[in-house]
């Protein structure tokens, strides 16, 4: 899960938090999965492929919260620059299993974690 508390207003022409719209419905395409994972290159092709999908954008303003399913692709970002007096600010929240599961690549890579403990004695309950 994710959760961020905003505490600056991200207006259409300083920021957003983007989501595919059609993701629930539309998988990624099994060619473009080994490429999903976090990345600054617009070429890489899970980028491409998101690039290419029905997004919403979602303006937070000061004292909104936005939760949702990390693993659900998003992107935020931040439009110009911002005034020196004051920064963009938020509070992101990450509530994952620890090692978290492999297979969800683009959030994080558990694998070290995952090679030195396993899942043994990895879960109070």
């Amino acid at each position: 899960m994710n959760t961020t508390f905003y505490l600056t207003d991200n207006p259409p022409q300083k920021g957003r938090l983007r989501f595919l719209s059609d993701f629930f419905s539309k998988s990624i395409p099994p060619d473009v999965r080994s490429h999903a994972h976090y990345t600054d290159d617009r070429k890489n092709p899970f980028q491409v492929w998101c690039d290419d999908q029905l997004y919403v954008d979602l303006h937070p303003m000061a004292g909104d919260a936005v939760i949702f399913y990390s693993h659900i692709p998003h992107q935020g970002a931040k439009i110009g620059s911002d005034d020196p007096n004051q920064p963009r600010a938020n509070i992101v929240l990450h509530y994952q299993q620890n090692p978290m599961f492999p297979g969800i690549r683009f959030v994080s890579n558990p694998q070290f974690t995952l090679d030195q403990l396993g899942y043994a004695g990895t879960f109070p309950f």
